[in-house]
């Protein structure tokens, strides 16, 4: 039995980073515990599909090839577009009306592939931004990328975002001096203001103003501005009902707040920045979900984000 009461939320989720699919090839996935298949077309297109062929069910990320605009199955040949519709089988006269297997929008932007969950199969209700610094000459590219899996859920993983009061027990962070969350429609937001670092950095405790953007809960867009201007992009995307797959990229600006070239210094600010989440990782992969916490009034906004998160589940 899964230890979450939630199923997965609809919404955004990163299936790849864009230059992990070339043009022309093919990648087995398996996410939403659901085995899939993305491929990069002919045209340079990403595409999504459940992974089985609706035929007699090969599996079209093991062996299948990419057909111009289309996917080969192994098996018998039949080829599918990237909107999951059969267009071609070898020896057929006339494709099967209901020849069809099951696809999923895409997106790609800020070097990501994205792909579009819905447990009733609705179409994408919002959209992910581009983000300014992917294309900013200030901030340093290739941006580093780290991975994780993780036994939680997305939900559990954004709800430490506003659970601020675990910063200091768990990074090393003094409490911020004026948190705030706030939330519209299936985009939600919170704000620090200032919080100090307990280590020093470079030989000074370093102030840090942190701004977070949730789009639904399977990304989030991370502002640090402290010694230097840096960028999470994290993603957070179910497995199954118990692990997730994390992935996070971060890039930060040439200089430092004075103006000076930031050298092997941002590169150890960023590891740093990324590097917090394996102080969560035991925290999550071993806590409980309190569907009725237990709460002071310091607790901050735990409650609000619920309700907002609310929103992301139907049944199916």
């Amino acid at each position: 039995m899964s230890r979450f009461p939630f199923s997965f939320p609809n919404g955004w989720y990163r299936a790849l980073y864009s230059d992990e699919l070339a043009r022309g090839e093919v990648k087995a996935l398996r996410y939403m515990a659901r085995d899939l298949v993305a491929f990069r077309d002919e045209s340079g297109e990403a595409h999504l599909l459940d992974a089985y062929c609706p035929h007699l069910g090969a599996h079209l990320g093991v062996g299948g090839v990419v057909a111009g605009e289309n996917l080969r199955c192994p098996f018998h040949g039949w080829e599918w577009g990237g909107d999951g519709a059969c267009r071609h089988i070898p020896y057929a006269k006339r494709i099967p009306r209901d020849a069809r297997v099951e696809s999923y929008p895409t997106l790609e932007r800020n070097d990501v592939l994205y792909f579009w969950y819905h447990a009733q199969g609705e179409a994408p209700s919002f959209e992910i931004p581009e983000l300014p610094e992917c294309q900013d000459p200030a901030f340093v590219k290739p941006w580093p990328r780290v991975e994780w899996t993780i036994r939680t859920h997305p939900q559990e993983i954004l709800e430490n975002g506003v659970d601020f009061r675990h910063l200091t027990p768990v990074h090393a962070l003094e409490p911020p001096s004026d948190f705030a969350f706030a939330a519209d429609g299936p985009l939600s937001f919170w704000t620090t203001g200032t919080s100090k670092s307990a280590e020093p950095l470079d030989g000074a405790r370093d102030e840090i103003d942190i701004r977070t953007d949730n789009y639904g809960l399977g990304v989030v867009v991370s502002r640090y501005v402290g010694f230097f201007s840096t960028l999470l992009h994290l993603a957070y995307t179910p497995i199954d009902e118990e692990e997730c797959h994390v992935a996070v990229c971060s890039t930060g600006s040439r200089t430092d707040r004075s103006g000076n070239a930031a050298g092997d210094l941002l590169e150890a600010y960023m590891a740093d920045v990324t590097g917090q989440i394996d102080h969560d990782k035991p925290i999550w992969e071993n806590k409980c979900y309190r569907a009725n916490p237990l709460l002071c009034a310091e607790d901050g906004p735990i409650p609000e984000y619920r309700r907002w998160a609310s929103q992301f589940y139907t049944e199916k």
